[in-house]
């Protein structure tokens, strides 16, 4: 198993907490009231999960209503256990695709441009230009950066 150190930007959303001690995890908090041009998950990231879910959502109530024609929406929607949210959430997640999340994170500018290609996306530590276009987290030195990507 590799013993990567990964870098995980949050933004300070008061159910983060602030003191919390992990391994090989490096967490950086963005800065207050940042909008949501510099927070990838909020780019698109969260948005194509709710699609995904009430996508299963409804494909689930609309096949329950196909089954037995005197159900309702709303009582199939209220008999949906917190097991079944869990499982509609897990799938729904697996849906989300890496390029997805990759291209969100170009558009917050925390990739290069030319990062992601049409094929899927690589990166190469060996290459001395990779950060050039990649705007580092307000509290991080370049140093600590490159030093997470080894």
């Amino acid at each position: 198993m590799n013993k990567r150190n990964i870098c995980l930007l949050v933004d300070n959303c008061s159910a983060h907490p602030k003191s919390v001690s992990l391994t090989n995890i490096c967490l950086k908090f963005l800065p207050a009231n940042t909008t949501s041009i510099m927070q990838p998950m909020d780019m698109g990231v969260i948005k194509n999960w709710k699609d995904n879910y009430k996508s299963r959502l409804n494909s689930r109530i609309i096949n329950a209503m196909d089954g037995n024609l005197s159900l309702r929406a709303l009582d199939i929607a209220k008999s949906i256990t917190l097991l079944d949210a869990l499982y509609l959430c897990r799938m729904s997640w697996d849906a989300v695709e890496g390029n997805t999340i990759a291209k969100c994170y170009q558009k917050g500018g925390f990739v290069p441009r030319d990062f992601i290609q049409s094929e899927g996306y690589e990166f190469n530590l060996d290459d001395d230009h990779m950060l050039d276009d990649v705007y580092l987290p307000f509290n991080m030195s370049l140093e600590e950066f490159e030093t997470l990507l080894q």
